[in-house]
């Protein structure tokens, strides 16, 4: 029973139909867990990108506090209704708000408008380079991920694929090996060399129980590569066929990746933070400004007081740990007459320059380290160009070889063909010669996978 079995799972390798590796590569690469699992990573990864350019955008902001049974139910009061728009930068603050109130009975009410205007002109190094390169930098490692999943998918079932057709020619051989036990016991038997009560019988028969554990350990071996293979491709496994010359990319005239530019990029930014951290610690801003506001009555009315127009002009310097401010302007009353204003504002804090002094050589150093990853990270990739590349081309020679080797093959199994017509060899001798070219034949195929798999590489390292 444990034969059949064995010479079952040989069978099963010329009877299922063999899918082409287009196909299998195809359904990898989209109907598999593993895709769909870097689909998920890679369109968290586009989140995130995102939520990094929302930054970008202008801040609008509104807010309303409304009063409905105010001064004893007799009027409807909005104590606040105002808006804040805020530019992308930070730089810029545009605020106004229009408390209003009127009476139920229509007889009045007022509007006290107000609104400013604030811009900041920072004479210091801004942090608006510093995230354009941050997003850059995320923008490039989502792409390169997402790629490099697929192609760590493509790798994995080139190398499942390698995996089941070197196990197919070991039972091959291994079946081989099992035919040339039986007949050499039968033989033995038939022609009275040993009998099966001596030793040398017993020797037989453990060269064949050889052969059947050999088998039988590839043919489990099998079962746990092909569930491999269900995982990776979501196919059941049926041979393979039609397999592609690989197409190597010119990775002789590529002169750095992504990771190495990305790593250029980090030192750049590594170098902006210290810029802006200078900036941030010896502050150079002129802040400027203006206010408005007044008081406006609606019929008769429905308080007593009259607010004045006022308008007012800021203009401010901030230093480190110091201010001065200069607002000036005036109101005008119910008549129309002026009153000026003026203020002048100054301040001071002591500062912390132990530990400003520590937080900028601890980024100077981190500048300088960022620096020697990237030029490491260019240095690696050269090596791994001139690296693969020599391996590109010794592949190139043992498949040529293989391809020589296989040509004579196949055309000394034509004439073993010939000669058994025509009786001159046995049918061993030509079972002998056609399992010589099918060996050779999985040999090739195994070759080409390696090359597709260079392919891959050289694709993962000039991403």
């Amino acid at each position: 029973m444990k034969r059949f079995l064995i010479f079952l799972f040989l069978s099963l390798f010329s009877l299922l139909y063999a899918a082409e590796y287009e196909e299998i590569m195809r359904s990898a690469l989209s109907d598999s867990p593993s895709a769909e699992q870097a689909e998920i990573h890679h369109e968290s990864g586009l989140i995130s990108l995102l939520e990094a350019e929302l930054d970008d955008e202008y801040d609008f902001s509104a807010e309303i506090a409304v009063s409905p049974l105010d001064d004893g139910i007799r009027r409807l009061n909005v104590d606040s209704l105002s808006f804040s728009l805020v530019t992308p930068d930070d730089d810029t603050t545009i605020s106004a708000s229009v408390p209003f109130a009127f009476a139920y009975d229509m007889s009045g009410g007022f509007l006290v408008p107000s609104a400013s205007f604030r811009h900041v002109f920072d004479w210091g190094h801004d942090d608006e380079t510093l995230k354009d390169l941050q997003r850059e930098v995320l923008s490039m490692s989502v792409s390169r991920e997402y790629q490099e999943d697929m192609l760590s998918i493509k790798r994995s079932v080139i190398s499942i694929l390698s995996e089941l057709l070197s196990n197919e020619k070991a039972a091959k051989e291994a079946e081989e090996a099992l035919r040339d036990a039986v007949k050499e016991k039968e033989d033995a038997l038939t022609l009275g060399i040993v009998t099966k009560d001596s030793l040398s019988y017993l020797e037989l028969e453990l060269g064949e129980q050889r052969a059947e554990d050999s088998l039988a350990i590839l043919q489990k071996e099998h079962e746990a590569l092909v569930i491999r293979y269900q995982t990776l491709t979501g196919l059941e496994w049926d041979g393979l066929e039609v397999i592609p010359e690989p197409s190597f990319p010119d990775i002789l005239s590529c002169t750095a990746s992504s990771a190495v530019k990305e790593a250029d990029i980090q030192a750049e930014i590594a170098r902006e933070e210290v810029l802006v951290a200078e900036s941030l610690q010896n502050p150079e801003h002129l802040v400027t400004g203006v206010n408005a506001g007044g008081y406006i009555g609606i019929g008769e009315g429905i308080r007593s007081e009259e607010n004045p127009l006022s308008l007012e002009g800021v203009i401010g310097w901030e230093g480190k740990n110091w201010t001065l401010t200069v607002s000036g302007g005036g109101v005008w009353d119910s008549s129309f007459s002026f009153s000026p204003q003026l203020t002048l504002s100054a301040g001071f804090q002591s500062g912390s320059g132990k530990s400003d002094e520590l937080e900028m050589r601890s980024l100077r150093n981190t500048a300088r380290m960022r620096e020697v990853e990237a030029s490491d990270q260019r240095r690696s990739f050269n090596e791994n160009v001139q690296d693969l590349w020599g391996r590109i081309l010794r592949w190139e020679r043992e498949k040529g070889e293989l391809e020589a080797t296989l040509r004579y093959q196949e055309a000394l199994s034509g004439m073993q063909e010939l000669k058994y017509e025509r009786g001159m060899i046995t049918k061993e001798e030509l079972d002998e010669s056609r399992n010589e070219l099918s060996s050779l034949a999985i040999d090739y195929d195994i070759k080409k996978l390696e090359g597709l798999a260079l392919e891959a590489e050289a694709e993962s390292l000039i991403l």
